[in-house]
């Protein structure tokens, strides 16, 4: 990661903070080394304003991460616009949430397609 002023502080194999200041509670970032370098220093600005939000008690800044202008909180919406820092390497995404404790990998499947509308989700 170039030298930015939201340089991450590693907690765990997979896991890291950047420093917000004693006002606010930690931000957990989930990603590898490789996956915390591919965030730039405007996706880290924004999850740094956002935690100032108000009302914001906690943030996570998961490893598919990326520059954009609204967060899908709690919603199946599919995005407008996709940034292309949007697609991470599957592996260390992977790789991120089993460093994390958040995911055991069991199974992998190979896709044959992928459909994406602006349809509600059915389930």
């Amino acid at each position: 990661m170039s030298e930015s002023k939201h340089q991450l502080i590693s907690t765990g194999e997979a896991t890291a903070i950047p420093p917000v200041g004693k006002s606010h509670a930690p931000i957990t970032v989930i990603g590898t080394e490789s996956i915390r370098a591919s965030f730039d220093e405007t996706c880290l600005q924004q999850a740094v304003n956002s935690r100032a939000a108000p009302g914001v008690t906690n943030l996570v800044l998961n490893p598919d991460a990326h520059l954009g202008y609204d967060a899908s909180v709690g919603c199946r919406r599919y995005p407008v616009d996709e940034a292309p820092t949007a697609y991470k390497d599957f592996n260390e995404v992977l790789n991120s949430v089993k460093g994390a404790g958040l995911a055991t990998e069991f199974a992998r499947l190979r896709a044959r397609f992928v459909i994406k509308d602006a349809s509600d989700a059915d389930d």
